[in-house]
C-alpha cells in the first residue's frame, strides 16, 4: 500500500517517488515487527488477545490477505478508470535481510 501511495503521489505531483514512505515502512518492520515476532517460538501457539484467540500465522496471513485485497481493489479501480495495471513484485518492495 505504501508503494501504491507513492505511485499516486508521483502521478499527482510529477515528482519521482520518494523513498521516505517505503523507508518508513521498513523502519517499522525493522524496529517493531521483526524484533517482536522474532521472540515468538511457535507461530501456531494460541494467544489470548482480549476476547479473541489468535496465532501468529493467522494474524500474518490476515495482514498478507489485506494488503493483497487492497492492492487488487486499486488495480480494479485503475482498470475501470481506463488505466493499464501491471502487477509487479518489484524487489524494491522487499526489505533487506538483517
Amino acid at each position: 500500500m505504501a508503494w501504491a501511495e507513492a505511485g499516486w503521489v508521483q502521478r499527482l505531483t510529477g515528482r519521482g517517488p520518494s523513498g521516505e514512505l517505503i523507508g518508513l515502512c521498513r523502519q517499522v518492520q525493522g524496529e517493531i515487527s521483526v524484533p517482536a515476532l522474532r521472540g515468538l517460538a511457535d507461530i501456531d501457539f494460541p494467544l489470548e488477545r482480549g476476547e479473541q484467540t489468535v496465532t501468529v500465522r493467522g494474524v500474518m496471513s490476515q495482514l498478507a490477505w489485506h494488503w493483497t485485497y487492497q492492492s487488487g481493489q486499486i488495480g480494479l479501480i485503475r482498470v475501470l478508470w481506463g488505466s493499464d495495471y501491471t502487477w509487479t513484485m518489484d524487489r524494491r518492495l522487499v526489505a533487506p535481510r538483517p
